[in-house]
């Protein structure tokens, strides 16, 4: 729920006494119009972790082989997060990539979301994928990878909300090149 939804919310519970029971937690910002002008959005972006499942290197390879900078923010949660990092090292080098490390709250994927032109995943093992749908109301556009493990679907929680490529960073650097290099291709898909 929005701000405006968890302010209503958490009155609502105080006013019957339930608020000491109750965290209510605004899933993402207050947004408004988004603005589409492509001179204001470089790039595109991954927000995610850094699990092997979630395949960021094909993410970097795609960006790079498209020549679309990526900016990949990272939440480290673990050991074996820190050891797949190690592993996208030498792609972000190629690709000169940005990566920053650490939790991304609600303002700051905001931020995030509203600078570029597409939110990327490669993962196999999102259901949901809620930067996808968070970045479309600020005006970027998602593109996922259609091919995901039993039991995962992006397409089954998002429909044709979002963009799909299959698989590998080949594919995905051709839906890069065609709806993000692409002022007008963009500004529809993103409206």
């Amino acid at each position: 729920i929005g701000e405006a939804e968890a302010k209503a919310l958490r009155e609502w519970l105080a006013g019957l006494g339930l608020m000491s029971k109750v965290s209510v937690v605004p899933l993402g910002a207050e947004t408004s119009p988004p603005d589409f002008n492509p001179a204001l959005r470089k790039g595109i972006a991954y927000l995610g972790s850094a699990h092997t499942q979630k395949r960021v290197p094909v993410v970097v390879a795609a960006a790079g082989l498209a020549g679309i900078p990526i900016h990949l923010g990272l939440s480290l949660t673990n050991e074996l997060a820190a050891e797949d990092l190690s592993k996208i090292g030498p792609v972000a080098e190629k690709y000169k990539t940005s990566i920053t490390v650490g939790e991304y709250g609600v303002e700051a994927r905001a931020r995030l979301f509203s600078s570029v032109r597409a939110v990327v995943t490669a993962s196999i093992t999102d259901d949901q994928w809620l930067p996808g749908t968070e970045s479309r109301a600020r005006g970027a556009i998602a593109i996922a990878n259609d091919k995901q493990l039993p039991t995962w679907s992006i397409r089954e929680a998002n429909g044709d909300a979002i963009l799909y490529f299959d698989e590998t960073a080949e594919k995905l650097a051709e839906k890069l090149r065609e709806f993000v290099l692409d002022d007008a291709k963009w500004e529809a898909e993103a409206r």
